[in-house]
């Protein structure tokens, strides 16, 4: 869907002038950004860096100073995270409170789209409806 909305943005473009489109279509882009979140669990996320600790011979002390050394950067942290976050984080923190659903489009990056947008755009994954 993304690859397809982009394409019509591509072709919008030779008509109304370079830029137009994308910034006509921003709601629908960050909606299609919503949709096009990967379906992946948190245990998921976690498991790689429990292996890798491991297969380094530390323990989890060590491996909790690690993670604090690199929660100082924030625009790395920040970065980070949003390449982590999957549907299912996503869902959880869009209806768990209005403050974490005001934060979660500042962390994937969405401005136009509000916390109800982004709410009536999970509501009908499917992936969330079963």
């Amino acid at each position: 869907l993304a690859t397809d909305v982009r394409a019509l943005c591509t072709d919008l473009e030779r008509y109304i002038g370079p830029g137009q489109a994308p910034a006509g279509m921003r709601k629908l882009l960050e909606g299609v950004t919503l949709v096009g979140l990967p379906v992946r669990g948190e245990m998921q996320r976690v498991l790689p860096s429990r292996a890798g600790m491991e297969s380094h011979g530390e323990d989890d002390d060590d491996g909790a100073a690690a993670w604090d050394e690199t929660d100082g950067d924030d625009a790395m942290g920040a970065e980070a995270e949003t390449k982590k976050l999957g549907l299912f984080e996503v869902e959880r923190l869009i209806f768990m409170d209005n403050e974490s659903a005001r934060l979660v489009p500042e962390q994937l990056g969405l401005d136009v789209l509000s916390e109800g947008d982004a709410r009536a755009v999970l509501e009908r994954r499917v992936e969330l409806g079963s």
